[in-house]
């Protein structure tokens, strides 16, 4: 058995290091998920708000509502650009005989 100084041999050192990095990464996942849940919800919210015309009252009637305005714009941009995009993907995919049957 090799000497040590009484401190982590270096097998114990690279498990403790792995046990780390793991515990970081499933923090990191389950911040991300939270991030993406309340996304959803947001914008879902500023959806509903906009679709029966109370959006707009946001910058007079909450706080940060101007800023929940620009984040609502920007994000309907990038949400329209990501379906856009998901879009051209799938039609890229098919035959031309599947776009003519589909009247594209």
């Amino acid at each position: 058995m090799p000497c040590t100084d009484g401190g982590q041999s270096e097998y114990e050192e690279r498990q403790e290091r792995t046990r780390r990095e793991q515990v970081q990464r499933k923090q990191e996942k389950e911040t991300k998920d939270r991030l993406d849940k309340l996304t959803r919800m947001l914008c879902v919210l500023c959806a509903y708000l906009d679709k029966i015309g109370e959006l707009h009252d946001l910058h007079s009637e909450v706080k940060d509502g101007t800023e929940i305005l620009g984040w609502y714009e920007e994000h309907k941009d990038w949400d329209q650009k990501r379906l856009t995009a998901a879009k051209k993907s799938g039609l890229a995919k098919l035959s031309q005989d599947e776009r003519e049957a589909l009247g594209l």
